[in-house]
């Protein structure tokens, strides 16, 4: 049914004005006719700038639409009206936070938190609440608002009203799993890769705790972690970590005061994340909950250190570890509220490491027909599988780019939805800042690849012209055989200094190994220092094979 404007309603009075906008709203929304529901909304508004439904269905609505700016008057406005419109609130809050309006999203949040019900949308706001409070140093309030999100991962979460509030991202965000298979169903035929790819950093860059040994120690002369010792007088109280094995299975203990009257929180190691290669970091279940543990391992030095980007002398369990962390350090793991933030799980559902089907997609029906082929002829069996290797270079570079861009850009589809040979940018949408020289916090090598005249030039040059994924990395070194099948050593500036050793390490002078200021772990005021490999090739004023070689004269 569709209404027009006539002379009749112009000359109506503001009260069936109203009711008229608001039939039409009401009707729009229904029809999911977002931008025609807000025309009316605003109308109404217009009419009655103290109308409180016009006021709050218009600011969710905009909100909904991600217009945060135009969102928040107007959800300020409803709450002048009515104080105790606790979603109108919660919601709000949300709007300041990514229109970066001072702490006044984390005061409508706290306020907020304890009158919404017990839904998906309560442990929306309260993951927001414990990532401010612990990036602002306040960790007992966040300790208080993650036992609150315990208590209700306890009980069945229902949709309840919290369906508009949070309806901007879907459930679709679960991929069926229906399809995969496991590495197990690789290995009949595929027997050399699976074998090699077992030993592979990609495959351990995450495993359940008991999977694997741990590399630190959890002897009591060196499983002790001292951030600060509790001197008489100072005011200052003790903290130091110490890491324990009770029966088969790893703890971290914080142990904080003045002794005898300290205080402990312990947690055990449910998740690692990291083969162990440059350090691994600990994960725990609180609950469905899942967060980071304080304390990590450093493999240079072999000791134990605050984790990457903790606050040096606090003792912080309540780092939540989002989506889209978990999709570049495991196969897969199936959310239980919606949401790029949110920390719950069906933790049973975990598929720990990078396995073959995150390259190859689902790989159930291959496997199947693989195994009938035996009594088809091979032209009428299909293949069903996804190969790399036959993608465009585009699609084989957003493969690896999903994890191996420095953790840039912004997502806009939900974690463990992308599927080899799609394009990223439907997937993860490109940071706008410049990109570094320089590794970030994860090492952004694609994009300093195709910064390189070598990828620029060579229009089938890939991440795999380089690495053997189904293998473990091989010496730096010895990737300088690939550089000599374009490059002739004579041309190289330095061959009249080196001679023919050049042919030896391209790799050292022309992706050189540096410091990043992206990873540096503070532990009781002594600063760890991580290099990663630069993968911007290009000629480098100081190589540090050069400086090698000149030290050895």
């Amino acid at each position: 049914m569709a209404f027009s404007q006539s002379s009749s309603q112009s000359e109506s009075s503001p009260e069936q004005q109203l009711q008229l906008h608001w039939q039409m709203a009401q009707q729009y929304q229904r029809e999911n006719r977002i931008d025609l529901a807000i025309g009316e909304y605003k109308a109404m508004v217009a009419i009655d700038p103290k109308n409180l439904n016009a006021r709050a269905n218009l600011g969710v609505l905009l909100f909904f639409q991600g217009d945060y700016i135009s969102a928040a008057p107007e959800l300020r406005a409803a709450l002048n009206l009515q104080h105790d419109l606790w979603k109108i609130e919660a919601v709000l809050g949300i709007c300041d936070r990514k229109i970066g309006n001072g702490s006044d999203w984390r005061d409508e949040l706290t306020e907020a938190f304890p009158h919404l019900p017990d839904d998906r949308f309560k442990y929306e706001v309260g993951e927001e609440l414990i990532a401010g409070y612990s990036s602002s140093g306040d960790l007992e309030k966040a300790k208080v608002i993650r036992d609150a999100l315990v208590k209700i991962g306890q009980t069945e979460i229902g949709d309840g009203d919290s369906g508009q509030v949070q309806g901007t991202r879907s459930l679709l965000s679960e991929r069926n799993r229906a399809g995969y298979a496991g590495d197990s169903s690789c290995l009949g035929c595929h027997k050399d890769e699976s074998e090699s790819y077992i030993r592979t950093s990609h495959h351990f860059t995450s495993f359940l705790a008991g999977a694997h040994p741990l590399p630190g120690s959890f002897h009591e002369d060196s499983n002790v972690v001292v951030i600060r010792d509790a001197k008489s007088g100072s005011g200052n109280p003790g903290l130091l970590f110490r890491m324990d094995e009770k029966d088969g299975k790893a703890y971290e203990t914080a142990v904080m005061g003045f002794a005898p009257h300290v205080e402990t929180e312990t947690e055990s190691i449910d998740l690692i994340i990291g083969s162990g290669k440059r350090g691994q970091s600990y994960l725990y279940w609180a609950g469905d909950a899942l967060y980071q543990l304080p304390i990590s391992y450093w493999s240079d030095g072999g000791k134990w250190i605050n984790s990457p980007s903790y606050t040096d002398g606090t003792a912080n369990f309540t780092r939540p570890i989002d989506p889209r962390c978990l999709e570049c350090h495991a196969t897969y793991i199936r959310p239980v509220t919606e949401g790029p933030k949110v920390n719950r799980y069906d933790r049973d559902t975990v598929v720990p490491g990078i396995s073959c089907e995150t390259c190859h997609g689902p790989g159930a029906e291959h496997a199947s027909n693989m195994q009938a082929r035996s009594s088809l002829p091979a032209h009428d069996t299909p293949d069903n599988i996804l190969n790399p290797v036959k993608f465009p270079r585009e699609r084989q570079i957003d493969l690896c780019a999903l994890c191996h861009n420095g953790a840039a850009g912004e997502e806009i589809a939900p974690a463990f939805s992308y599927l080899p040979g799609e394009p990223l940018e439907e997937h993860v949408a490109p940071g706008h800042a410049p990109q570094p020289e320089h590794m970030d916090v994860h090492g952004n090598q694609v994009g300093l690849l195709q910064r390189s005249r070598c990828y620029l030039a060579s229009p089938s040059m890939t991440c795999s012209t380089c690495h053997n994924v189904h293998a473990p990395e091989r010496p730096a070194a010895t990737y300088s055989a690939k550089c000599l099948t374009c490059h002739e050593w004579k041309s190289c500036g330095m061959s009249a200094k080196l001679g023919s050793s050049i042919t030896r390490n391209c790799i050292d002078c022309h992706m050189p190994v540096e410091p990043t200021r992206a990873v540096m772990p503070v532990t009781a005021g002594r600063v760890e220092h991580a290099a990663m490999r630069n993968h911007w090739i290009k000629v480098y004023p100081e190589s540090s094979i050069l400086q090698r070689d000149e030290s050895k004269h």
